[in-house]
């Protein structure tokens, strides 16, 4: 159990699910398996189909595949999604020290609780999404994620000056732990982005 006053070095990564329900939450329907590294504020998402343990695992294990960095530790919540035999078998198999919030307090994870709304609800929304038609499109909108720039006080100073601040692919490639080659692959990916043209092609797509 991780409560959050008790986020030290190292910092672990957090994992949440965001759903894509709509108004009515039944029936089967598209979430967002939401990963954010609390140290860089690196983020992964990925679509699942439906809220199911096996297909967390499933998921989380093609996510940690293509990350900068290994992963050794992750917070949760308490949904059985993830609190269940596969997913701590996997972290068990892997070395990985898995740790969940308290029951009913979102304050423990709220780092990944910021990321669900900036990231997924911001490109998202809160329509209903259904299929693998949709959870493809999903997956083409998600990409590779920088985080967005926030403000930043400058000093004591009444007035507020605001700066971009360094995204999660900066803050990598600052740090010395990472091997060159990953940082040669972060430079590869940066270069690449094109949120915008992935939003219009999003845009065209056909949810429930």
């Amino acid at each position: 159990m991780r409560t959050f006053a008790e986020w030290n070095e190292p910092l672990p990564g957090s994992m949440d699910l965001v759903a894509h329900s709509g108004e009515v939450n039944r029936g089967s329907h598209v979430h967002s398996l939401v990963l954010t590294d609390i140290a860089s504020g690196w983020t992964e998402t990925a679509p699942i189909l439906v809220r199911e343990g096996t297909l967390v695992v499933e998921t989380l294990e093609r996510i940690r595949a293509g990350l900068p960095f290994a992963l050794s530790a992750l917070d949760v919540d308490n949904g059985s999604e993830f609190v269940n035999n596969k997913l701590i078998e996997y972290f068990l198999g892997h070395g990985i020290e898995l740790t969940c919030s308290r029951p009913y307090r979102k304050n423990d994870q709220a780092w990944i609780e910021q990321k669900n709304g900036a990231v997924v609800r911001k490109l998202l929304g809160y329509r209903r999404f259904e299929g693998l038609a949709a959870a493809r499109a999903i997956t083409r909108l998600y990409g590779p994620l920088v985080q967005a720039a926030a403000k930043q006080r400058d000093g004591a100073k009444v007035t507020k000056r605001y700066h971009p601040p360094p995204t999660p692919c900066h803050r990598l490639l600052q740090a010395e732990a990472v091997p060159m080659a990953t940082k040669s692959k972060l430079r590869e990916i940066a270069a690449g982005l094109h949120s915008t043209h992935l939003l219009q092609n999003f845009s065209g797509s056909r949810p429930t």
